[in-house]
């Protein structure tokens, strides 16, 4: 799978071979420079596009949100 668009929902791995941890991370969009890399796998899609786009707007310090988001809700679907 390619991380050619926004909403791939993926889990962080360190770079090493069955690294991944509980750690996950939602495009916000394209991001080919993980294409050729072991940076996690894709292992589904969230929508709508514009949650997705508000939670990556959030405003931060660092490398942390100055007010955390907090999800509500989760609902699975299988295609």
């Amino acid at each position: 799978a390619l991380y050619d668009r926004a909403g791939l929902l993926c889990l962080a791995n360190r770079g090493q071979t069955n690294s991944g941890g509980m750690q996950f991370y939602i495009t916000d969009g394209p991001a080919p420079h993980l294409n050729h890399g072991h940076y996690g796998a894709i292992f589904g899609q969230c929508a709508p596009l514009d949650v997705v786009h508000a939670l990556a707007s959030v405003e931060v310090l660092g490398d942390r949100p100055r007010k955390p988001p907090r999800i509500k809700s989760v609902r699975i679907s299988r295609r």
